[in-house]
Formats: C-alpha cells, sequence, structure tokens
C-alpha cells in the first residue's frame, strides 16, 4: 500500500504486527516503523538482532542505517526515554512547557494543562498542584490570573523540568497498589519494591459523590485495577486502604447488585487486602484530596506541535506552494483581510490559529496526530475536530476530519456499531419489464459547479440504461429521481 492514504498507517502496523508477532513482548517491540530490540546482554542482543534482521530480509522489508541505532542503553521511545529500568520524559519536549507564556484567557490555559496532562503520571500530587488553575476552567468563573494562579503556574513547570523517574515495571517482581478516596476524588499509586511505577487519580461524578465512604473506597480500588489491569492480571499483587472495612468485602454475605459486580470483578485478580492507617498512605491521600480535576485531556502532541520549530518550518515551505494561501498572504500584504495576519513568516487565522495549507499532506498528518496515535485513542469525528481547531486552521476542516474518522480502519474493526444489525442478504428479485427495479448511488464531494457538487446514477436493472442527474442536496435528488423512476 502506498504512502498517503487513509488506511495506510493500519496497514503498515498489521504488517509489521504479523511480521514481528512471534517475538512481540519476547524481545521486540513495535510501532509503525519504530522497532525496538531490548536484550539482557550484549551477545543475546547479537542474537535477538539477527533474528529480527532475518525476519526484515524473508519480508522483503528494509531499513536505513543511517536511522539505526545498536547496542544503546538509553533510547527514545513515544515522547520518552527509557534507561536502565526506568523511564523519564523526553526533556525535548518538555522544552515546550518550560517556555510557555502565561495564558491569556481561558482557552489558552486549557492547552497549557492538555500539554502538561501528556506527563501527569511523572508528577506527583498533580492534581493539587492544578488546583488554582483547573478553578479557573469552571463555568461562570471570572478570569483572574491571580498570585495563587501564577505560583500554581510555575510550580507545575518546575515539577515537569525537574525531569521525574519512574520505575519501568518488571512483570517478575510483584506489585503493590495504594488507593484512597475523599468526598470528590479518588486517587492511586502503583509500586514496585517501594518504588513509583504510576500516579492515578479520578473525578468522582455526581452520583458517586453520594455513595457511602466504604463504597468510595471500593470504588477507588476498582478504578485503579482497571487501570493499571494489564499490569496486574495474572499476578500476585497486594492492595493497601486506609479503610479497615475494605478488607472485609471479599468475605461480606449480603451484597447490594452494585457491589455483587464489584466482587466479580475484583475475583479475576489474585491479591490480598492490607490494612494502612491514612496519615502512612499520604501519597495515594494527596492524590484523592484535591479541588477539581483537568476533566479535559487534550492531546500532547498536539499542543506541543503548536510550538514545535520543525512544524513550523514545514508550513513556512509549504505555503509557497499552496494558491490559497499565497491569496490570502497577499491579501494580508494589502491590508484587504481582518481574520487573517503574518508572524513570524506563519499565516495566522482569527483566534490564534495556524492556517495549515493543503501542500506536503500536512492536513492529514495532524488529522492523523489526533485521531491515530496511541496517545489519541481513536476518538470520534467531533472529538478529533476540536482537538484540531484549537491550533490550527484550513477551509473545511470539519468535512476532512469526518471523511478521515469515517474512513479509518481501525474504527471499522474495533468500535462498538451502535446502529440495528441488518439481517442476511438475499439476492435480488429478476425484473422482468423496464424500470420494475432499479439501482442508484451519488458521487460526492465533485468540484462545485454553481451549487452543484454531486452525481445521483440511477440504473434501470431491466436494460442496464443509466440516469445521471447533477444534485446539491443527496435526499432532495433523491426524491426528485424517485418520481421520475415511476414515470
Amino acid at each position: 500500500m502506498p504512502f498517503g492514504l487513509t488506511n495506510a498507517p493500519a496497514t503498515f502496523c498489521t504488517l509489521m504486527n504479523q511480521v514481528f508477532h512471534e517475538y512481540l513482548d519476547k524481545f521486540v517491540v513495535v510501532y509503525l516503523d519504530d522497532i525496538v530490540v531490548y536484550s539482557s546482554t550484549l551477545e543475546e542482543h547479537v542474537e535477538h538482532l539477527k533474528l529480527v534482521f532475518q525476519r526484515l530480509r524473508d519480508n522483503q522489508l528494509y531499513v536505513k542505517r543511517e536511522k539505526c541505532s545498536f547496542a544503546q542503553v538509553t533510547i527514545k521511545f513515544l515522547g520518552h526515554i527509557i534507561e536502565r529500568g526506568q523511564i523519564r520524559m523526553d526533556m525535548e519536549k518538555v522544552e515546550a512547557i518550560k517556555e510557555w507564556r502565561n495564558p491569556k484567557n481561558v482557552k489558552e490555559l486549557r492547552s497549557f494543562l492538555g500539554l502538561a496532562n501528556y506527563y501527569r503520571r511523572f508528577i506527583e500530587n498533580y492534581s493539587k498542584k492544578t488546583t488554582p488553575l483547573t478553578e479557573l476552567l469552571k463555568k461562570g468563573v471570572t478570569w483572574d490570573w491571580s498570585s495563587n494562579c501564577e505560583k500554581a503556574f510555575q510550580d507545575l513547570k518546575k515539577a515537569v523540568m525537574e525531569d521525574p523517574v519512574l520505575a519501568l515495571p518488571d512483570l517478575n517482581q510483584p506489585f503493590e497498589v495504594q488507593t484512597d478516596a475523599s468526598d470528590f476524588a479518588l486517587g492511586g499509586v502503583l509500586l514496585q519494591q517501594g518504588h513509583p511505577v504510576a500516579y492515578e487519580s479520578h473525578k468522582l461524578s455526581e452520583a458517586e459523590r453520594r455513595y457511602a465512604a466504604q463504597e468510595k473506597e471500593l470504588l477507588a480500588v476498582i478504578h485503579c485495577l482497571r487501570t493499571w489491569r494489564h499490569y496486574l492480571l495474572g499476578s500476585k499483587f497486594l492492595v493497601k486502604t486506609d479503610n479497615s472495612a475494605v478488607s472485609h468485602f471479599l468475605t461480606q454475605p449480603k451484597l447490594t447488585p452494585k457491589q455483587a459486580r464489584w466482587q466479580e470483578f475484583l475475583a479475576e485478580f489474585d491479591f490480598n487486602f492490607e490494612h494502612k492507617a491514612g496519615h502512612t498512605n499520604q501519597v495515594a491521600d494527596a492524590l484523592s484530596r484535591k479541588a477539581d480535576l483537568a476533566t479535559l485531556k487534550v492531546l500532547a502532541t498536539l499542543s506541543s506541535s503548536i510550538i514545535a520549530t520543525d512544524i513550523k518550518q514545514r508550513i513556512k515551505e509549504s505555503l509557497e506552494k499552496d494558491s490559497v494561501a499565497q491569496s490570502l498572504m497577499k491579501m494580508v500584504k494589502e491590508g484587504k483581510s481582518r481574520r487573517f495576519w503574518m508572524e513570524d513568516g506563519i499565516l495566522m487565522a482569527k483566534g490564534g490559529r495556524v492556517f495549515v495549507p493543503r501542500a506536503d499532506g500536512l492536513r492529514r498528518m495532524l488529522m492523523r496526530e489526533c485521531h491515530d496515535t496511541l496517545w489519541a485513542g481513536h476518538p470520534g469525528w467531533q472529538r478529533t475536530h476540536a482537538l484540531l481547531k484549537q491550533g490550527y486552521y484550513w477551509p473545511q476542516m470539519r468535512d476532512d476530519v469526518t471523511e478521515y474518522t469515517k474512513t479509518c480502519l481501525t474504527c471499522q474493526q474495533d468500535k462498538i456499531e451502535r446502529q440495528k444489525t441488518p439481517g442476511l442478504l438475499e439476492p435480488l428479485s429478476i425484473p422482468t419489464r423496464p424500470w420494475e427495479s432499479v439501482s442508484l448511488d451519488f458521487i460526492t464531494n465533485l468540484p462545485k459547479v454553481g451549487d452543484l457538487s454531486g452525481i445521483l446514477v440511477v440504473v434501470d436493472r431491466f436494460s442496464n440504461k443509466p440516469l445521471l442527474q447533477a444534485c446539491c442536496k443527496v435526499l432532495g435528488c433523491a426524491s426528485e429521481h424517485s418520481q421520475r423512476s415511476r414515470h
């Protein structure tokens, strides 16, 4: 499959998984064209590399020597630096946070928190640090950048720049889960040998806030186990909580339907409860005791790309190749446009958004970042469009995003079908006279001529005679030709 097609990334991922299926999670991790081979010793690493190269050769796949690195102790992978059993943030990505200017409105603050939120698993008490900032995101709150907000803003940037380190999980070592709940949030930390592997926090809904204290503590356990299921399932671990009643939940004889569902979920895991006093359960307790959580999780790779110099340079070069951009830039120079202006050689649109030209596939690349990447999670067209329009603009962006998400192979394969399941296909009856039975379809998204942008195609199944009608509204044309077909 050639590059540039909508399904090319998904098809390529499928190919790579099939090629290295035998080695995945043994000594190979692969994401698109990034192949990581990990080994315990240099001799073992050489043998692993031979197997990988042989598999590539067997499938007629090639790598560029200049882009390869061998026998590395430290690597960069998906925005993280991995070394000697530890994982930390990629400082090149974090540099954007360090240079971020003070937000001037809610929109800019959301963008900053969205970028910082990408690395929240590294920051202890993340939600507590961002409380003054998230207060400004509430509806009806007047924008007031107070000294508390400035302090929280600088403290969060400092926490990110301190380069915190998490331990890489070792599936051969036991895990420990510490959880706690407050009146408005849940918190937890996953540890191995006393070193944090990940932090987690969750805002309670209105219904969950009405739970009893014991049920909130249980919900914290359920949430953390569900979040870290891929680590904990199949291994024995310890759950520590500061509510002694929770430790007796598994042997409780009478359960409500909700509690029965929770007990059924917990039965999948092999663990023991242990009571831990609140004053010694400081990490999970702090994560749960915060005034608000940043509920909007803006895609970090998108937010960082807004200010990345390499993206800016590519957009600058592409502006010269785009006729629409050239026309707009000419209007700006002549002072005929209020919606657009030039900033550092880049065409800016209303709202401080970067105009993205059609050339060089930049629009498709940004849509792929907001939809296909591991951190995006294949959201719907509304969410993808909302993420894009925060920092970028181009004509008919909504239509492009809608079409892109509709043709996503992963979404079609994995997402739940919400319409009624159709019945079995049956053969069409053989027509006995002209226009007794017709087939119709639409050709859409054609260059507009006046208000017309599509063609309705109607074919008589008896004679195979076609009728073509230009149309602007699909349903209107269908109704019109339905009447004509009867005659």
